[in-house]
């Protein structure tokens, strides 16, 4: 990994992201030092966010294999899979024993709301045409005290979702503050299918700050309504966006025709 991978990397396990948030709608701020608390009414949050990598490869199997009729496809958009739809099978990794962000004001569990955001995607092309995310949580003590509360979010992964998502389990664990415990959390893909226009090339999203699926909390009771980003799934750090495209590419009925009107008797 050279110096500038490895500089992006302290960046996205130290610092996550900052969330900046007016009015009604949340604001992505990237970097350090930014000063922008005095354009918005309220104040910018940093802290650590949890980031894990997307698999390229296993993405890139839930494509399928179209077949096209000519380079060009005879001018129609090339779909993937060909056929229905495919689930992103290992994609996201899952994870357990992580803290929740730490937050300015004292959150209980209980007041806890969550939900998941699709903004982005793995593929600049092709372009998602159908798909929905699903998110398990599960948060737990970290002194090993019995009992589990547990989260199933989801959001579909072209319409933008705004539905929200609580905890609910055991009371011991749903009346903890967040910094007595931990969370697991696994999230999966269903029902995708993309689709391109013949002169595009397939591309992956390979800035890491368009992360996808991203799970974000709020507290229900802080006065000052601050949003935090608890884990999102990130382009590996040096993935090269361009890769082979699955395709496959047939003579073309034109193609075809030409070369017979060539051949002599």
């Amino acid at each position: 990994m050279n110096a500038g991978n490895t500089s992006i990397s302290g960046v996205k396990q130290d610092i996550g992201r900052i969330t900046a948030h007016c009015r009604r709608w949340p604001i992505w701020v990237v970097g350090v030092g930014l000063s922008v608390s005095a354009l918005f009414a309220t104040p910018v949050l940093a802290y650590r966010a949890e980031v894990i990598d997307w698999v390229p490869q296993r993405a890139i199997i839930a494509l399928g294999q179209p077949v096209l009729d000519g380079e060009n496809n005879n001018g129609k958009p090339v779909r993937y899979p060909p056929k229905g739809t495919k689930n992103l099978i290992g994609v996201f990794p899952p994870k357990s024993n992580v803290e929740f962000p730490e937050t300015k004001y004292p959150t209980v569990l209980k007041d806890l709301m969550l939900w998941v955001k699709a903004q982005n995607h793995l593929f600049v092309v092709p372009h998602v045409v159908t798909g929905k995310y699903t998110c398990e949580m599960a948060a737990y003590r970290k002194d090993g005290a019995k009992g589990i509360a547990k989260s199933t979010l989801f959001t579909d992964a072209v319409v933008v979702n705004k539905d929200i998502h609580w905890f609910k389990g055991d009371s011991n664990v749903m009346e903890s503050k967040l910094v007595d415990l931990y969370y697991s959390v696994s999230c999966k893909g269903t029902g995708f299918s993309w689709q391109r226009k013949p002169e595009e090339k397939v591309k992956f999203e390979s800035d890491w700050k368009n992360g996808v699926p991203s799970i974000e909390m709020q507290d229900c009771k802080d006065p000052k309504y601050s949003i935090y980003n608890v884990v999102f799934w990130s382009p590996p750090d040096g993935l090269n966006p361009n890769f082979k495209d699955p395709a496959i590419v047939l003579q073309s009925h034109a193609e075809n025709n030409d070369n017979q009107q060539q051949v002599t008797p």
